[in-house]
């Protein structure tokens, strides 16, 4: 299969394409899917930060194409190393390189998202990243668009690692889990002072 033909295949066979693709063992298809995605990251940080009231359309487009790349691959190499060990926890065939492959094809989704907020951004510019902006046709495509971030994820997990349905929703599910544990945790001592 082809580069070409897992893009185009991958929303109707995801397991199959990811198993493919793990198996091609190749890096430049998953790592530009995962600098990609740090764009759309970098911008939906952006609009949580109010980046419109200091900063103009093409500082944020010239931040986003040189930081969002980064934020992608930092988040690319946590994240795929959190899910792996997350997995060997429930008896999933750890390999960190493999799974690289499979949690950056997972990202493919959110190329769509991409694509989907660019009229939003042209059409508002810096009016895009206030955190007020909010119209209903935006909210329902962006809404809509994290299930099948969601669906794919988890299907990535369940394939790479032969889990069940279940065991993999609980690895993709664990970490957020976890990480609301500790902030918990550690803001026991300032709820109670």
């Amino acid at each position: 299969m082809t580069t070409q033909e897992s893009l185009l295949k991958f929303w109707i066979q995801p397991g199959r394409v990811i198993n493919n693709e793990v198996d091609r063992n190749t890096r430049k298809v998953p790592i530009i899917i995962v600098l990609l995605s740090g764009i759309y990251d970098f911008l939906m940080i952006s609009q949580s930060n109010n980046h419109g009231d200091q900063f103009s359309l093409s500082s944020i487009l010239l931040m986003a194409s040189l930081i969002g790349p980064l934020i992608g691959y930092l988040s690319y190499l946590v994240g795929s190393w959190i899910t792996d060990l997350i997995a060997g926890w429930f008896n999933g065939d750890r390999d960190l390189r493999g799974f690289r492959i499979a949690y950056a094809w997972a990202h493919l989704p959110v190329l769509v998202n991409l694509v989907a907020i660019l009229p939003f951004i042209l059409s508002k510019k810096e009016a895009f990243f206030l955190e007020g902006y909010a119209p209903l046709l935006y909210l329902i495509i962006d809404g809509l668009l994290i299930i099948p971030y969601t669906v794919y994820f988890i299907i990535a997990i369940k394939t790479f690692y032969n889990f069940s349905w279940w065991k993999a929703i609980v690895v993709y599910a664990l970490p957020a889990f976890i990480l609301a544990g500790l902030i918990l945790i550690m803001s026991l001592p300032f709820i109670f002072a």
